[in-house]
């Protein structure tokens, strides 16, 4: 066992630069790093076993194998068992409820979890069942078998994310960025068993119908806001690599849903720089937005946004009658930031021109594009701080100045943007 491990370790060792769980408002919030490697069910109460014996083979087992955030996770192998074991989530009859956590599935393998509505009684009262395959794919038990499928990454950490509103009786499940399905969340998982408004536990086994081995990171269950009118959730996700991380104040989303607040939707740091929120909607509805880093707004290009009639461009998605997961874009792009181009094309950057550089007072941006599009104009200094921004109308050629006076002598850079490509060149300032 120990053999196949080795090159994941190098792997997962990489892998403990992620952010810190946020456990603000949380009931139950793990990352695993306050037990010691062995059983997990004796080293905390909300842990425990199918049968209620812990400590055996039974229990789930604290390894270092792997890791999302950290050194430790919950290691689950075998087939037909013997690991079997139980997350507790108290019973709870009311409330809006989110829970959360990280999955690895290593290759060639398989998962499964299954949620039990009743703490007490596993078996007795079945939620949902939830299975991964060998071959990447994965089926979902709820209210009936094989409701929905999916589709999940071998070797890689990836987001499993539930949404149990038992006021509403509605409940919505993305795996791996990407909405599964939702459904009431009183039916039983095959649809067999009275309907029943509760949720007992979370329910992590090997079963019987192939090897098993997964890991399980920085769970969380917290209890959310009550949903009034909204049915349905909106994943938003942003890149904020060409930032280079999010302000001190954090990142935000703000929109027409939150009346334009610039602090009432925070969003979460996922992975290295891409930030996360989820928006609750109404079905046929359209979810107007922007990102705000600290105090900056994004500047939303055209081409891939909306104009509110007052001359702001907004980004735009229609909620119709199911889940949506938006595309992940960069911060202030159309795209991701990796799918942004470093450069332009080698015409593009012959065509891009500024002078006098070096520079003293005033220096001026030429550019001439074989196309209009909306720019991002940007003086950078050498520690990454944004001097001067301008946004330019759709053009498809200018000549911007910029103000030098006040600036301390040195190296600076002139960044323009289109929301697809970026160029950067060095300006002296003297």
């Amino acid at each position: 066992m120990k053999k196949i491990f080795t090159p994941l370790i190098l792997l997962f060792s990489v892998c403990t630069l992620q952010a810190q769980l946020d456990c603000t408002n949380a009931l139950i919030c793990d990352d695993f790093e306050s037990y010691v490697p062995g059983a997990l069910g004796p080293q905390a109460a909300h842990w425990s076993t199918w049968s209620g014996n812990e400590g055996g083979n039974e229990d789930g087992l604290v390894s270092n194998n792997a890791a999302f955030s950290g050194t430790y996770s919950l290691e689950i192998s075998g087939q037909g068992g013997p690991q079997d074991v139980l997350l507790l989530l108290g019973d709870q009859t009311t409330g809006n409820w989110r829970l959360e956590f990280k999955m690895y599935v290593y290759d060639g393998q398989r998962a499964y979890w299954n949620l039990q509505k009743c703490q007490d009684d596993p078996g007795g009262c079945w939620g949902q069942e939830v299975t991964f395959m060998e071959d990447g794919t994965g089926s979902l038990d709820a209210g009936g078998v094989d409701v929905a499928q999916f589709t999940y990454p071998h070797d890689q950490w990836f987001d499993v994310v539930q949404f149990i509103d038992l006021d509403n009786d509605r409940s919505s499940l993305f795996i791996a960025g990407k909405p599964v399905y939702s459904w009431p969340s009183s039916v039983s998982s095959q649809g067999t068993s009275a309907p029943l408004l509760q949720i007992g536990a979370i329910d992590f086994y090997a079963t019987n119908q192939g090897s098993h081995l997964f890991f399980i990171d920085d769970v969380r269950f917290m209890e959310l806001p009550a949903n009034t009118a909204a049915s349905r959730m909106v994943q938003l996700t942003v890149d904020l690599t060409n930032e280079g991380g999010a302000a001190a104040e954090g990142l935000f989303v703000a929109g027409d849903f939150n009346g334009w607040s610039t602090t009432a939707t925070p969003m979460e740091n996922r992975a290295d720089n891409y930030w996360q929120a989820f928006v609750p909607m109404p079905d046929a509805t359209d979810l107007t937005y922007k990102f705000v880093n600290g105090s900056d707004w994004e500047i939303v290009p055209e081409d891939c946004g909306v104009n509110d009639g007052g001359g702001n461009i907004n980004r735009n998605i229609f909620v119709d009658t199911s889940d949506v997961a938006a595309d992940t874009v960069c911060f202030g792009g159309c795209v991701t930031c990796d799918q942004i181009s470093s450069v332009f094309s080698e015409k593009l950057q012959a065509s891009v021109s500024i002078s006098p550089n070096p520079a003293a007072g005033l220096a001026w941006v030429k550019f001439e594009l074989n196309e209009t599009a909306s720019l991002n104009l940007k003086l950078i200094n050498l520690v990454g701080q944004t001097v001067f921004e301008k946004q330019i109308p759709p053009v498809s050629e200018g000549n911007e100045m910029l103000d030098l006076q006040g600036l301390a002598p040195g190296i600076y850079f002139v960044q323009l943007r289109d929301g697809r490509r970026q160029l950067s060149k060095k300006l002296i300032v003297e």
